[in-house]
Formats: structure tokens, sequence, C-alpha cells
């Protein structure tokens, strides 16, 4: 941990908990603004600031303080828009449940301190075309679909609507979920909702996936602190248990660990200093994309056992994407059958296709044997692994 990941976990602190924190002598403010605003953290960083005595003419907290009332307003817009989807849903029997960062906002303080850059809700399938007149009358469009999620966007929100809580392909983690609707418990008309319990396991598994694929942030733990801080008397023999059927109770005891360090003043170990460099990282967008090709690369590998193997195959999977993939990124041709959308899509792309795989494959080989081995000795030294194509035993 370095001066300014110190000076943003006691902004952090200081903005949660509404008490001044002693910030380092030595700590560059415009540096440490920065690096909170690229992590989302943007009204967290002007709140705890003002807590901790920086005063508002200065520079930067002028800016902060622009910012800070833009995220207020979009939050504002962002609650509105999602409590009319719920009522719109309500008024039609549509099954839903919000989760993730659209119930996370609702534990702040301030809900503009959880910046939120799409809402979660799942749905049942079977009612989809039901939905789609329903968020046209609310203003959004549709702009595609994923392995596990109709993507829906408005000018102030973009809405994921979940066909299930977790990718497909990370076979690991969909075993234990599977849709969703096994754990929702129903709480009003129709807008459902998980225990405590399963919610902290299910932003636990949430915030594993994004770590393991270089993805992850500081506002995960961020998160998780509110949750304890929230409901402290959760059922941890269950969600320790639970866990151990993915094998992550060490993953679980070391984010545990990091909350405890950042917020309770617990000592500094080396894998609290491991994790904490990862998610408040200072990293430029061509870094963390670096970081990514190598988190997927070490993904294919693991999955089929060596690395020609791994890119041969993905290779193959860049001329021949899959029905989702074709839905997603060509939205144009998903009522064509796979044979002939691929053919279309050779021609739609044509001159621009062929340089495009030339530069994944150029990509892939400058991440060597080596970097694919150090990135999963990383992840198992915090407790996680790519075993996503290996679903849990019954």
């Amino acid at each position: 941990m370095n001066v300014t990941q110190q000076s943003a976990i006691l902004l952090i602190k200081s903005a949660i908990t509404g008490k001044p924190e002693k910030l380092p002598e030595e700590m560059e403010f415009p540096t440490v603004a920065k690096l909170m605003e690229r992590q989302g953290l943007t009204a967290i960083c002007y709140l705890g600031a003002l807590n901790c005595g920086i005063p508002e003419e200065d520079p930067t907290m002028q800016h902060l303080q622009d910012m800070y009332c833009v995220a207020l307003i979009g939050s504002e817009r962002q609650m509105e828009l999602i409590q009319r989807i719920s009522q719109a849903f309500e008024e039609k029997g549509i099954d839903h449940m919000p989760v993730k960062g659209t119930l996370m906002k609702k534990l702040y303080p301030d809900h503009a301190m959880r910046y939120m850059c799409d809402a979660d809700i799942l749905i049942k399938e079977e009612q989809y075309p039901a939905i789609i007149p329903i968020m046209e009358s609310l203003g959004f469009q549709e702009k595609g679909e994923s392995d596990h999620e109709h993507i829906w966007k408005h000018p102030f929100l973009m809405v994921e609507l979940h066909k299930h809580l977790i990718p497909s392909y990370n076979k690991d983690y969909y075993s234990y979920f599977g849709v969703g609707w096994d754990l929702a418990k129903l709480q009003n008309g129709y807008c459902w909702s998980m225990t405590h319990e399963d919610a902290f396991i299910y932003d636990t598994i949430h915030f594993a996936k994004h770590y393991r694929d270089a993805t992850a942030n500081s506002h995960f733990i961020v998160d998780l602190w509110m949750y304890l801080r929230t409901y402290p008397d959760l059922d941890f023999e269950y969600i320790r248990h639970q866990l151990s059927r993915l094998k992550m109770e060490a993953f679980l005891d070391n984010i545990l660990r990091v909350t405890r360090v950042w917020f309770e003043a617990s000592e500094w170990d080396d894998v609290a200093d491991r994790i904490t460099n990862v998610l408040l990282n200072d990293d430029s967008k061509k870094k963390i994309n670096e970081k990514n090709a190598i988190a997927q690369e070490t993904r294919a590998v693991e999955k089929e056992g060596s690395v020609k193997k791994a890119r041969r195959k993905q290779i193959l999977q860049r001329i021949f994407l899959s029905k989702e993939q074709m839905a997603h990124a060509y939205p144009q041709f998903k009522n064509l059958p796979l044979p002939i959308a691929w053919v279309a899509r050779w021609g739609f792309t044509i001159g621009k296709w062929g340089s495009s795989i030339k530069r994944e494959k150029q990509k892939n080989q400058t991440i060597s044997e080596k970097v694919i081995e150090n990135y999963r000795q990383d992840l198992e030294y915090v407790g996680l692994q790519f075993s996503d194509n290996v679903a849990l035993p019954d």
C-alpha cells in the first residue's frame, strides 16, 4: 500500500462514518482525487474530504464538488427510473428481483456515494415478450443480448435484465445459482429478493468473478463493508458452508481481512497488501486491457489444457461467434440461422475482419506461458482459481 492508496481508504472511511480521519501529511490530494474518480468514488472522495477538513476553496475540492452534484442528480434519476420499472412490472404482473448495485445504493448514507453504471434485475425469460413494450414505454431502447442478460439503454441508465444471475460459461458459479429463482423469496406483489445471507454470497461470488477476470476495483470491498455494517448478524456458518462448495473459503477470509485492515485498524499483511494493490490501482486504460487479456488467456489455458490448444480455439471462436455473441454484437443478424448469420457478418466486416483476427493473434502471442502461470499463481494466493469449465458435483 502506498500513500495515495492509504489516503483513499481513509477518505472512504470518513465519508461513510461521517467522522474525520487524520490524512497523511505527504498526501498529494489531486493525485488521490484522480485515483478515486477513476474508481467511481468521486462522491465518496468529496464527502470524505469535507469531513477531514480539506477547505472547500481548494481547486481540487471545487472540481469534486461539481462532480458530486452531477453524481447526485444522476443517482436520483437512476433511482427514479428503477422505481418506475418496478412499478410498471408490478402493474403488469412481471416477476422481478433487483440485485447488486440496485440494492446496494440504498445501504450507503448518501445514495450518490455508490456509483452505478447499470441496474441489474433478474427476470423470468418466459415473461420477456411482455417486458419489451414496458421498457419501450419507459423510454428505454433495446441494445442487445448477451449470454445471461437483455440490455436496455436510457439516457440516464443502462438496465441489464438478467436471464440468470451468472453467465453460464462460468460453469462453477453458474451451477451454484442456476437461473437464480430457487433462491428468491417473494417480498410483496411481484418483487422478489434473496435472504441477506444469499445476497452476500452472490455479491461475494460476483466479486470473485470480476477479480479473476482482472476487472475488479475497490467498490467491491466498500460494498462488502457496507453490507456487514448494515447486517451485522449474518449467519456466517451458512455463508461459509455454501462458499466451501466452490472452494472459496480462503477468498472469503482474505476479503474479510481486507475490510478489517481498511476500516477497522487491523494489521496489514502481504495478502491484504496484494489485494489492495489489485483493487485500488492507478492503471491506465491500456494497462487494464492488458491485464484483462492475461486473465482471459489464463482462463482459456486452464480450460483447454495448453496454450496451443487455447489459442487455436480462440481463433475459431473469433471466426464463428456463438448465437448469443452474434445477437449482442450484430443485432441486425440475430434472427438469421447461424451459418447464414456468419456469412452475413463476414460480408459486413470485410476489410477489417482479417486485420482484427491478426491483431488478436498478435496480442495473444505477446502473453507468454510464464505470464499465464504467474497470473494463475496470483489467483491461487488469494484463494481463487479458473475452474469455470467444471460444474459443481450434485
